[in-house]
């Protein structure tokens, strides 16, 4: 066994501890020596290391910057470090089996518990401190964050940089963009869907907006419905009209049956160059109006049916169907209205411009 060779050893207090004021000498050992069973020892070895052994710890290497536990022993006074499996320690809770640990904690000095574990494996950090930027609060990272579950959030979430991005999908398809001081930017053509996915808003690849609804758009202000649309009709409330346009659909050659389709437009500027035999209006929807325009070219002189406009059942005023003009180069205006798609009111509004 090694030999202490002590300059001075002085009992501090009658406390059972000692105070050397020299440095200790330890003679190595090739081996570990035969030990007491109410005893621990110190010692250094050959392999140029300082040992400490025991019933309880066994050979424990003290030497360098800490204490290394080569199996799975137990400082027993407290078991507070446990070494486990190789390359692996454990915090224990002082004075309390690893079986049966409720909660371990790391304390600051003034005994405030900056993180604590519980017997289930929850990692909790129990400070309050607020957050105001990326390097302030109870937890902060300095590099970059990884989870493979859910987050629950009880307060505010700042992205705090510009053109920060939350990319959403397995291959992160569809993101939204953060344009400073402007708004958020949604990828692509991707939609921004409401209730289910026949409901949406997007932008195709050349700049349209598209608003979709499976059955009605409506746009309201207040309470107040001022646009409803369907597939069938859009109705318009309380609408107050500037720079207002209708749509013009124009044939320049023009005979026969004179068609007169309302999905087309609703003022009609035709040229008629033969003979016209009927006219025919199609898809008319109630409360509906337009205006027909009809020029004779320069020969001028085309028949129209006999009594003008017999081809459909349109009610004049007094009675009385107007003549259409087929002087060369001259124009009529007629105006007509529909309160139910089916009955036509009609007058003549302009003669032989």
């Amino acid at each position: 066994m090694s030999t202490l060779k002590v300059n001075k050893i002085t009992n501090v207090g009658g406390s059972g501890e000692i105070e050397v004021s020299l440095p200790l000498k330890l003679d190595e050992v090739g081996s570990a020596p035969t030990i007491d069973a109410d005893y621990g020892y110190l010692y250094a070895k050959t392999d140029g290391k300082l040992y400490f052994n025991s019933n309880d710890l066994g050979e424990v290497d003290v030497s360098g910057s800490g204490v290394s536990v080569s199996t799975a022993n137990t400082w027993t006074a407290g078991q507070l470090i446990d070494g486990g499996t190789a390359g692996h320690i454990q915090l224990r809770v002082q004075g309390h089996d690893s079986q049966s640990v409720d909660i371990a904690s790391i304390e600051k000095s003034d005994g405030t518990t900056c993180l604590e574990v519980t017997s289930a494996g929850v990692v909790g950090i129990p400070l309050t401190t607020a957050s105001s930027s990326t390097t302030t609060g109870a937890l902060t990272i300095g590099g970059g964050l990884g989870i493979g579950g859910d987050i629950w959030a009880g307060g505010d979430i700042m992205m705090d940089h510009d053109a920060s991005i939350l990319k959403f999908g397995a291959d992160n398809e569809v993101s939204l963009t953060h344009v400073h001081d402007t708004g958020l930017l949604l990828n692509s053509t991707n939609q921004l869907q409401f209730n289910n996915s026949n409901t949406y808003i997007h932008s195709n690849s050349g700049g349209e907006l598209t608003l979709r609804a499976s059955s009605k758009i409506k746009l309201n202000i207040g309470s107040t419905t001022i646009v409803e649309a369907t597939s069938t009709g859009t109705t318009l409330n309380n609408i107050n009209l500037k720079d207002y346009t209708e749509t013009v659909k124009t044939d320049t050659n023009v005979d026969g049956t004179l068609v007169f389709n309302l999905n087309d437009g609703n003022i009609f500027n035709y040229t008629v160059t033969g003979d016209v035999d009927g006219i025919d209006f199609q898809n008319i929807s109630a409360g509906q109006s337009w205006t027909v325009i009809l020029r004779m070219d320069g020969s001028g002189g085309h028949a129209f049916p006999e009594n003008n406009f017999n081809g459909e059942t349109i009610k004049w005023n007094n009675g009385e169907v107007p003549t259409v003009d087929t002087t060369a180069n001259k124009a009529c205006i007629y105006t007509f209205f529909s309160p139910d798609g089916s009955e036509i009111f009609g007058m003549q509004t302009g003669y032989k411009f």
